[in-house]
C-alpha cells in the first residue's frame, strides 16, 4: 500500500528500534566500563589487602556479593531491551491495524476481537484484512510476547508464574539462542538474545510491511 502516513510506516518503524539499539548499546558500553573499572579497584585492594585471615573472609564475602550485584543489574538492564523491543512491536501492530480501519472504512474495532496485545492485533489483520504472517514471524511474535509477559509480571521470577506459562516459556529456551532459565529458576537472558530481537524484529516488520 503506497502513502502510509509516517507515524505507520516501515521507516518510522525502523528509526525507533534503531534508537532502542543505540540506548541498548550505550548503556551496555557504559555498565561495562564502570564494572571493570569497578573490579580493577577490587583487585588492587586485595592486593594490598592485610593477610588477617578474617579481614581476608570479610573480603571474599563483599567480593562475592558484588558480583551477586552485578549480575543483578545486568539481567534487569537486559530485561529492560526486552521490554522496549516488543512494547515497539505492540504498538505498531496496533496502529497498522488502526490505520487499515480507517483507510477501509471498517467499522469493527481490533479491540472487539480475542485475546490482548499483539495476538488481538494479529488476530485483527488475519481475520479483518486478510493478512497473514508466516508462521515463523507470527511464532516469533507470539515468543516475544510471552518472554515480555515473564518479565513484567513476574520478573523473570518462573517460581510465580503458572503451569502453563512455564511450559512456553521451556519451549521457547528449548528453541531461542541466548535464553535460559538459571539455577534461580529465573529467565536468563544474554546479548546474543537481544541481538537475535533487533534483528527478527527488523526482518519481521519489513515482511508485514510488504503485506499491507
Amino acid at each position: 500500500m503506497k502513502n502510509i502516513p509516517l507515524f505507520v510506516n516501515n521507516q518510522s518503524f525502523q528509526i525507533y528500534l534503531d534508537e532502542i539499539e543505540q540506548y541498548y548499546k550505550t548503556l551496555k558500553s557504559q555498565i561495562e566500563n564502570l564494572q571493570n573499572d569497578l573490579n580493577t579497584k577490587i583487585n588492587k585492594l586485595r592486593k594490598t589487602s592485610t593477610t588477617n585471615e578474617q579481614a581476608e573472609a570479610i573480603f571474599d564475602e563483599t567480593c562475592e556479593q558484588y558480583k551477586m550485584n552485578e549480575d543483578t543489574v545486568k539481567r534487569y538492564f537486559r530485561y529492560s531491551v526486552v521490554i522496549q523491543i516488543y512494547t515497539l512491536i505492540e504498538d505498531r501492530l496496533n496502529n497498522i491495524c488502526d490505520f487499515l480501519c480507517k483507510q477501509n472504512q471498517k467499522q469493527i474495532s481490533y479491540q472487539d476481537l480475542s485475546g490482548n496485545g499483539s495476538y488481538r492485533a494479529l488476530n485483527y489483520l488475519k481475520k479483518v484484512f486478510s493478512i497473514s504472517l508466516g508462521k515463523p514471524d507470527e511464532d516469533f511474535i507470539n515468543s516475544t510476547n510471552t518472554i515480555r509477559n515473564a518479565i513484567a509480571h513476574t520478573n523473570g521470577n518462573l517460581t510465580e508464574e503458572s503451569a502453563e506459562m512455564i511450559k512456553k516459556i521451556k519451549k521457547i529456551v528449548n528453541k531461542e539462542k541466548g535464553i535460559s532459565i538459571d539455577t534461580n529458576n529465573r529467565l536468563d537472558i544474554s546479548d546474543t538474545y537481544i541481538s537475535y530481537l533487533f534483528e527478527n524484529t527488523r526482518n519481521v516488520f519489513n515482511n508485514i510491511y510488504k503485506k499491507i
